[in-house]
């Protein structure tokens, strides 16, 4: 029988930083990565957590939601929790710098790693190296663009010297 799924954002506050096709790119990452742990450093106030949520529950995939923030760039943790209880998204929030990678998620491992933090080169390279063997399917970085220009080099490194890694750019 067919499901009906009602989903939006419309409901969580301040949810205006990811533009909505980045959003289904993401979900097709999170879907293909499949059963699996999902992180993402730098999760503003959750939407692509929600996002990554639902589409694992949506598909039945098994995993957890983890967001890795400071909350230097304009929000704070009480907003993403409340946007992720609103949303009734259980996620573990780990509110620490996304580079040294938090010890309290050494041991874990993800299908899926979602990049959005600090857009410097140096940042997100870190960042790279700190989930890339820690990551078994899909790392995504968002903004790889000329205006992120941090990013766009990162990723392009990325490529030449991991050649091993299928990255999907939002």
């Amino acid at each position: 029988m067919p499901n009906i799924y009602p989903f939006s954002l419309s409901d969580v506050d301040g949810l205006s930083a990811t533009h909505p096709h980045d959003l289904g790119v993401l979900a097709r990452a999170v879907a293909k990565a499949g059963h699996g742990h999902y992180l993402e450093l730098g999760s503003f106030r959750g939407a692509t957590a929600i996002v990554a949520h639902r589409t694992k529950e949506m598909l039945g995939l098994e995993g957890d939601i983890y967001c890795i923030d400071n909350f230097s760039f304009g929000s704070t943790a009480e907003e993403l929790r409340s946007n992720l209880h609103k949303a009734e998204v259980e996620a573990t929030i780990v509110e620490a710098d996304t580079d040294p990678f938090p010890k309290s998620l050494s041991g874990i491992l993800f299908s899926c790693t979602f990049i959005d933090a600090a857009h410097d080169t140096h940042s997100c390279a870190a960042d790279w190296l700190n989930v890339k063997d820690r990551t078994s399917a899909i790392v995504v970085f968002h903004d790889v663009d000329k205006l992120h220009s941090g990013v766009l080099s990162t990723v392009r490194e990325i490529e030449r010297t991991d050649p091993e890694w299928k990255l999907i750019c939002l």
